[in-house]
């Protein structure tokens, strides 16, 4: 694919393509039995050496979700060591572009492997943000801790109220009131969801 990206019209969409061949690829690796190291060291080097943003935000798509425990475990190592070399980029526009590359990718690896723990550290060391709040509380609701959950879930809205956070989907309230009805209060949940249509009336609103 990337060697046939100059023949592609510019206004053609390559991501959602080049995520499953990602995907189709690491399979085929793991299917033949190749080491999971060869198979992040070439994915790393396809981050790092890619011209077209076919893997721009990887970590969004199903690529991490393909990988195995010890692929996971080799590229979480990885993210943390390029992390931590970031300190050495003297350029600040490319330190930062190069840790806004690298950091999402650790946070993934952390949900996947459900270590919700340093993903928490991650996220306090890098600044709090309400995206960041929904996987931990997802993380917590997984294993059955729901008050703690529910906690992450009503800081995360918090965040975005002070913050007038734009582009936060609803997942965030829409995971309020799972949480709220698995706890029995069901009148807090519905509190919940007329305060959502109130803010936006849109259908999908009212039918919650």
């Amino acid at each position: 694919l990337m060697a046939k990206m100059e023949e592609f019209d510019d206004d053609g969409d390559m991501g959602p393509i080049a995520n499953r061949l990602f995907v189709a690829w690491i399979n085929a690796r793991r299917a033949s039995g190749a080491p999971p190291r060869a198979t992040i060291e070439k994915l790393v080097w396809w981050i790092e050496h890619d011209d077209y943003g076919l893997a721009y935000e990887i970590e969004r798509g199903d690529v991490i979700g393909a990988l195995d425990t010890a692929a996971l475990d080799i590229l979480g190592q990885t993210a943390r060591e390029k992390l931590a070399g970031a300190t050495q980029i003297a350029e600040e526009r490319e330190r930062r572009s190069f840790e806004n590359t690298w950091r999402p990718i650790l946070r993934a690896v952390l949900v996947a492997q459900r270590n919700v723990a340093e993903f928490v550290a991650a996220a306090d060391r890098d600044g709090l943000t309400p995206g960041d709040c929904e996987p931990i509380a997802d993380m917590l609701a997984s294993e059955g801790k729901r008050t703690e959950a529910l906690a992450w879930v009503e800081k995360g809205l918090s965040l975005k109220s002070e913050k007038r956070t734009l582009g936060i989907s609803d997942d965030l309230g829409a995971l309020q009131r799972r949480l709220l009805l698995e706890l029995g209060r069901t009148g807090d949940a519905l509190a919940s969801a007329w305060a959502a249509f109130v803010d936006g009336p849109w259908e999908h609103r009212y039918d919650d």
